[in-house]
């Protein structure tokens, strides 16, 4: 469902554009919409409802995404270097190939997201839910890792594995 702030930005990419830098987006209710492809860097998504919504191969470098809803999103092979999702919901949401790169999700939700292969490299996961999600072959620091789930990572172990929410 698409509240009428979304139409003309629908309109826009069902005629082709792709481009959305810098748009103010907070609160606009997006859900289940087909945004694969497009380019919102910059854009401010904040409080968003964005569940279900296809943004695969999406370019939301430097997105402001506090509080957003993104529960089963597909954002995979999405580009999300540097953008804000702080204490955002991503539950289930596809996150293969994603690169959070430098990325905020501290306090994010993303109970059983689907993280494999994503770039991770100095993300802040401080107070994450990590519970239930994959990470296989994810490029990750290890000690933020650690610091998600709750571990001490003094000794070194990097196999560590999340035994409940963070």
């Amino acid at each position: 469902m698409t509240t009428p702030q979304a139409e003309p930005l629908l309109q826009a990419y069902a005629q082709g554009q792709r481009a959305f830098h810098g748009r103010d987006m907070s609160d606009i209710e997006l859900s289940g919409a087909d945004l694969s492809g497009a380019d919102f860097t910059g854009a401010v998504v904040e409080r968003a409802d964005l569940t279900n919504a296809n943004l695969a191969k999406a370019i939301l470098k430097e997105a402001d995404l506090e509080g957003a809803d993104l529960s089963g999103a597909n954002l995979a092979d999405a580009d999300l270097t540097g953008a804000n999702l702080t204490k955002a919901t991503l539950s289930g949401a596809n996150l293969r190939g994603a690169i959070l790169r430098e990325a905020t999700l501290a306090g994010a939700d993303l109970t059983g997201a689907q993280l494999e292969n994503a770039d991770l490299t100095l993300t802040i996961l401080e107070g994450t839910d990590l519970d239930r999600a994959d990470l296989t072959d994810a490029t990750r620091d290890p000690d933020d890792l650690a610091q998600a789930f709750g571990i001490d990572d003094s000794a070194g172990d990097t196999n560590a594995q999340p035994s409940g929410p963070a």
